[in-house]
């Protein structure tokens, strides 16, 4: 059975990059919608995809809101959601909050694209912890090792 992919970003070229990177090297079926609203249509008459790609910085709706809505329909508990952004780290605990399993900074070469996704669906499939969860984890042990550094310091 082949992956079904849907990417969904307002970027028309890196739309069609991502069709050809995925589709090659994952061997997936890969739908590219420009834009949530446009997506949000398109995406409630359809089987629930393997991987739903979501830009986080789009003009009509952010990719956490649109994720928020997407979650709500039926039977989508059972897909991988990945963010891309070119903003960083400082959305990670609202992206996590939205289920997404994994967030890939931009831009990004196609093929390290391409298999950044295949490794994360890889982990999500065998029930392994989000690398997002693992990233914030990190960071929060990290800010409370600094902080008792420098109590002992006082």
């Amino acid at each position: 059975m082949r992956l079904k992919i849907i990417c969904v970003d307002d970027d028309v070229a890196l739309l069609q990059m991502l069709r050809t990177s995925l589709g090659a090297v994952l061997n997936a079926d890969v739908t590219p919608i420009a834009g949530a609203k446009e997506a949000l249509a398109a995406m409630s008459a359809e089987q629930p995809p393997n991987i739903l790609i979501v830009d986080y910085m789009m003009p009509s709706v952010d990719g956490l809101t649109f994720l928020g809505t997407v979650t709500a329909l039926p039977g989508w508990d059972k897909t991988c959601f990945i963010m891309l952004s070119a903003v960083g780290s400082n959305i990670k605990a609202a992206a996590l909050k939205q289920k997404v399993y994994a967030m890939l900074d931009k831009p990004m070469k196609p093929m390290l694209l391409a298999q950044s996704v295949s490794a994360i669906y890889q982990r999500f499939c065998a029930g392994e912890p989000s690398p997002l969860q693992e990233a914030i984890d990190a960071q929060q042990k990290a800010a409370a090792d600094a902080a008792a550094a420098r109590r002992k310091q006082r």
